[in-house]
């Protein structure tokens, strides 16, 4: 058990062995922070009933709203402050003791720090005799257990690292000395639409295999810019790194490349040819053409949305000459066309797609920014529809207040500055910014996160419930005539933002759905797709499936790969590995 003192960066040791655990429970009751080694990496830990501990954790970490992990004693311990279904029972039980994603209970006593905002929250058992340890020792019940990292970097395995990238971060270090040979961040998993998929598969499922429905030539597959994994195929296996997060960051770049090699060493398998995603400007799609070209073997490049439907096709195992009607939706991916695509309704197989309908495409005032200020997708969105006054008088948050606002309607009315995208993420975003929930992004997915907690509480059965039509423009679903409609029936203060949230949420659904089935019915195929991180949204997923199987269509989504960026790899591995048998 180690301390330091952050003003001369000085460690000291103060306890050993089994009174250094002892040590470490005490200082997490009394609210430190502690940084702990384990089998994958470094946790950092405090105590889940300690809203200043948490808080200060924040502060320290720069991470003022993503949700933590939390580790329960046990099953009995997570049901006080979570509702546990039988599927997640399970899950939580399970010898791999994933993060699970569940609804915080009525009775949820935790701080609302760990969470904010959000009806859900993680929650894993422990799955190290450290862990069980803790526990013995303290006299919590619940620890916050997140990955030991800055936000976007790789997370610390060595008692090097955890002092010099922790320090003036945590309180105390809690190590031993065997060394981690290789990191690997927690695992984890939600239930929707009462089955179970996977948001981060790492920790306990990997390295096992995919088992594939057909052989495909050996192929690595270097995966997207956020959310990485990385995937390496051979005969009727696909083996699928653990999550290596965003190669933005040139020490997550080091690491995903890190994990390229270790893969090929583990499996022994040797690659004929790489795969990569569209987009020329991915650090991954960069060490793809440099790793091909030193290697002298074909280099495959995937759009982003066709991989996350072969990956979709391969984890349901259909056969090499299937073909599927795929809903592709999520934040950003880029198109064949060179803009930004994320609402797309595909005819896809494992060697091509057509690109049959989509979600409007709508400006992005800024570029980047408005993903980042969601205000700006609404002001976009909104543009050809409201006129100036009413644009000016929309409840708005700006980062610069009246005069960001100004600049962007400039930008709107000039068209300077702005790029386009068809993201149903962006869309999301939007409708969170116009009701309140959400006008600054702080973390990955967070206005989307937020809208869900939001529209949980709403109801589309009621009689008196809002409801919007989805309206297209030939193959298009307008997103703006949606947008618009939210804005219409948030006057007079008749429905509340719940309500508004759900029958947004219901009207993108059922439009998305509705242009899929138009499409299976155009084309005469029967299997309708879902993938992309917002098939993470309960409420999403639900409708979708109830409108296609409504029509005997057969609906599918991921089973045993993630639905957002982490499955990508799989869907270019086996695009490329298909090309090259």
């Amino acid at each position: 058990m180690w301390t330091e003192n952050t003003a001369d960066r000085k460690q000291e040791l103060i306890k050993e062995g089994d009174d250094a655990i002892k040590a470490a429970a005490a200082h997490l009751d009394r609210g430190a922070i502690v940084a702990i080694k384990g089998d994958g990496g470094i946790h950092i830990t405090a105590a889940a009933t300690d809203d200043a501990a948490i808080t200060t954790l924040r502060e320290r970490l720069g991470r003022s709203g993503q949700p933590f992990a939390v580790m329960a004693e046990d099953l009995d311990a997570a049901k006080e402050f979570a509702v546990v279904s039988q599927i997640e029972e399970g899950l939580l039980s399970d010898c791999r003791k994933p993060i699970v994603i569940l609804e915080k209970s009525e009775n949820y006593t935790l701080s609302e720090q760990i969470a904010p905002f959000l009806h859900n929250i993680g929650m894993m058992l422990p799955y190290s005799p450290i862990h069980h340890l803790l526990f013995h020792y303290g006299v919590g019940s619940a620890y916050v257990m997140t990955s030991a990292n800055l936000p976007g970097l790789p997370m610390a395995i060595s008692t090097r690292e955890a002092f010099s990238e922790m320090n003036g971060i945590v309180d105390y270090y809690l190590l031993h000395n065997r060394r981690i040979a290789n990191r690997t961040d927690d695992s984890v998993v939600r239930v929707v639409g009462n089955k179970h998929v996977f948001i981060r598969r790492s920790r306990g499922y990997v390295p096992e295999p995919i088992t594939l429905p057909f052989a495909v030539a050996p192929t690595i597959g270097v995966g997207a810019e956020l959310q990485s994994a990385v995937t390496i195929t051979d005969d009727r296996h696909a083996h699928i790194s653990q999550y290596i997060g965003n190669t933005q960051k040139i020490e997550t770049l080091e690491y995903h490349n890190e994990v390229v090699c270790h893969l090929e060493k583990l499996t022994g398998i040797t690659p004929v040819r790489y795969a990569c995603d569209l987009h020329p400007l991915f650090n991954t799609t960069k060490y793809a053409e440099d790793a091909a070209s030193r290697s002298d073997i074909p280099l495959v490049r995937v759009q982003h949305h066709h991989a996350h439907l072969a990956s979709l096709m391969a984890d349901n195992r259909l056969p090499l000459d299937s073909r599927i009607i795929g809903i592709a939706l999520d934040g950003v991916g880029y198109g064949t066309d060179g803009t930004v695509w994320g609402g797309e309704i595909m005819e896809a197989d494992y060697r091509g797609f057509v690109r049959h309908a989509s979600l409007k495409s709508q400006p992005m005032p800024g570029g980047d920014l408005a993903a980042y200020y969601p205000s700006r997708m609404v002001l976009g969105m909104l543009y050809e529809v409201l006129d100036e006054r009413e644009l000016r008088n929309l409840d708005l948050w700006f980062r610069y207040g009246e005069d960001e606002r100004t600049v962007v309607l400039r930008q709107l009315a000039s068209g300077v500055n702005i790029s386009h995208t068809t993201s149903m993420g962006r869309v999301l975003d939007a409708v969170a910014a116009l009701l309140g929930i959400c006008c600054r992004r702080s973390y990955e997915g967070e206005p989307a996160m937020k809208l869900e907690s939001v529209a949980r509480r709403g109801s589309g059965s009621d009689a008196g419930a809002p409801t919007i039509p989805a309206v297209f423009s030939g193959d298009v679903l307008d997103t703006s005539q949606i947008l618009s409609r939210v804005y219409e029936l948030m006057g007079g203060g008749r429905y509340s933002r719940a309500d508004l949230a759900y029958a947004a949420e219901d009207a993108l659904a059922r439009g998305v759905a509705d242009a899929a089935l138009r499409t299976a019915a155009k084309t005469g195929i029967d299997v309708v797709g879902l993938s992309g991180g917002v098939a993470y949204n309960d409420h999403i997923v639900r409708r979708v499936r109830q409108v296609v199987e409504d029509t005997g269509c057969v609906f599918i989504t991921h089973k045993r790969v993630p639905c957002g960026d982490g499955g990508v790899s799989l869907g270019q591995a086996v695009v490329a590995g298909v090309a090259g048998v």
